[in-house]
């Protein structure tokens, strides 16, 4: 299986660090070939909500940004795993660009996705509103569109011990 890992980087906390390398090690078995991309709040300029990509540029942002040259990749993959920190309750906001910005081209291919957020002192509020927003980005409000991919799986992890039982979880979901 061909995966991509796209990665916040801006975000480096001793938690995140531990999930992020346990992730990797995860995603990297069984013959697994992982693409690690660590984006930052500058590498990615949020979606202007034009539609441009969707009605005249074939999936193509107007905006070149590193997003620009991930895009047109996408269908390369089996799998589209996204790793950052969450919030006030979602992803960061490097993470939710680069999400925006994947959507179109995802529509357009149908892939796989997981969505992995991290926090140290998250309530379970946080995690709960985390969960409902990513599985409501991919249209999981009881109606999935047709052109989104069946398999979306969302993990959070508040310590080092959820870090243990995440992979464990991941590993039964790959």
């Amino acid at each position: 299986m061909h995966i991509l890992c796209l990665v916040d980087r801006d975000a480096r906390t001793l938690l995140g660090q531990d999930l992020s390398s346990s992730v990797r090690a995860v995603l990297s078995e069984n013959g697994n070939e992982l693409e690690l991309i660590e984006v930052g709040s500058d590498d990615v300029v949020p979606c202007l909500g034009c539609l441009l990509c969707l009605t005249k540029r074939h999936g193509v942002c107007v905006n070149l940004d590193l997003m620009a040259r991930i895009n047109p990749r996408l269908g390369d993959f089996d799998l589209l795993c996204y790793l950052g920190p969450i919030v006030f309750g979602q992803f960061s906001s490097t993470m939710k660009n680069v999400m925006d910005k994947a959507q179109i081209n995802r529509m357009l291919r149908s892939r796989r996705l997981i969505a992995i957020g991290y926090g140290d002192d998250l309530l379970d509020e946080e995690v709960a509103t985390f969960m409902d927003i990513v599985r409501k980005h991919r249209g999981d409000a009881n109606l999935v569109h047709p052109l989104f991919p069946e398999c979306f799986d969302v993990f959070a992890s508040r310590s080092l011990d959820d870090n243990e039982e995440l992979c464990e979880q991941l590993r039964s979901v790959l």
